[in-house]
């Protein structure tokens, strides 16, 4: 029987020490982890089976990493449980998420255990011979995690939402899920003319590390920073290095964002995000940008959703996708569809208007009646 093996990868963020270590490892200190799991077995092959032909489902393999890896150590300083020192410095009342383990918090031990808790769960749920057969658990520097970066811009203004007005710098990334027709930034995706023209990807998409991405936000004399595209999240593990370095380095985050894809793993507690489902008016089919489980993901306190709209038809549509995921309405913003200054403006006192009557909020596209479609604001 041919055997088959298949592998998943979830990340978190540990603090820990190693009490006999001889170096700086014995003193408190972080890293981010990857945890790595590999299943061997043979395939399901089975007529009508849910499962035939596969080896392991990838959801299922992912949901147990991260219960018994990811949920375990997230944001947790773990401790032996005979680091008598440790244990007293972090017995201060306060509710930290401390994990004690009966083993040096070595990445290794931390390997062992992960195994231990796995095994038996992979054992349990598959029929066909399958198997845990490998934790690997490394440390991964987050600077030096890559993004496709299709510009980086400011100081600027914020053009829209809750922050319209503010003060900001963008970093516009490159890819996106939708193919929108009335897309203002086809040069981030637009590679085969689907719009009318097609962009160079070479040209268009540059490959950066976060660590040079914040080396050249850092001059631009704002301490907000949007994340746009495209859409960020389709560079999901980039994207999340790339918020907390700039929370390390003490900047105010929004990420703009289409609502398809879910609330990152990691992504920092303080980041805003500005989703902006489509309409039918985008083009896209419903199935395809109107996701409500995955809009239920982002933390409320949070989140803004932005329409772009044009008339009463976008409304409605509007306000039938809201019954669908009920949102208070100081979080829902009406914007006026257009790409240049006298697109927006003929749209704008219509939406205001239609704003004011529903108790919804209107944003302006400041960016656009300001510089028109300039690249570069």
């Amino acid at each position: 029987m041919t055997m088959l093996a298949l592998q998943k990868e979830v990340e978190f963020d540990t603090g820990h020490r190693v009490p006999d270590h001889s170096s700086k490892c014995f003193n408190p200190h972080g890293h981010r982890y990857r945890v790595r799991a590999t299943c061997a077995g043979s395939l399901v092959n089975e007529d009508g089976a849910p499962d035939n032909g596969m080896l392991v489902d990838f959801s299922d393999l992912k949901h147990w990493l991260t219960e018994y890896a990811h949920d375990v150590y997230d944001h947790a300083f773990v401790v032996y449980e005979g680091d008598e020192v440790m244990r007293k410095s972090l017995d201060s009342g306060l509710d930290w998420k401390v994990v004690t383990v009966p083993f040096i918090p070595t990445a290794e031990n931390m390997a062992l255990d992960i195994f231990e808790r796995l095994a038996p769960i992979v054992d349990k749920h598959w029929r066909n011979n399958l198997r845990l057969v490998k934790i690997e658990v490394t440390p991964v520097d987050i600077t030096k995690k890559s993004l496709r970066v299709a510009e980086i811009f400011g100081p600027t203004i914020q053009g829209e939402g809750a922050t319209a007005g503010m003060n900001a710098a963008f970093i516009r990334l490159s890819g996106c899920n939708l193919a929108c027709t009335w897309c203002d930034t086809p040069y981030t995706w637009d590679w085969t003319g689907q719009n009318g023209h097609a962009y160079d990807k070479d040209k268009e998409a540059t490959k950066m590390t976060v660590e040079e991405i914040v080396a050249l936000v850092e001059p631009l004399n704002t301490d907000r920073i949007v994340i746009t595209g495209g859409e960020p999240l389709t560079q999901e593990s980039g994207l999340v290095a790339l918020l907390k370095a700039l929370e390390a380095k003490g900047f105010f985050t929004e990420v703009e964002t289409n609502g398809t894809r879910p609330f990152p793993d990691g992504a920092p507690v303080t980041t805003r995000w500005n989703i902006s489902p489509k309409l039918a008016n985008s083009g896209n089919t419903k199935a395809k940008r109107w996701k409500p489980k995955v809009l239920g993901t982002f933390p409320v306190g949070m989140t803004a959703f932005k329409f772009v709209v044009r008339d009463r038809d976008d409304i409605d549509e509007v306000l039938g996708l809201m019954r669908e995921l009920p949102v208070p309405l100081s979080m829902v913003y009406l914007m006026p569809e257009g790409k240049t200054y006298p697109e927006v403006y003929k749209h704008s006192q219509r939406v205001a208007e239609l704003a004011i009557e529903l108790g919804l909020n209107f944003s302006p596209r400041l960016h656009v009646m300001l510089w028109d479609d300039e690249r570069g604001h």
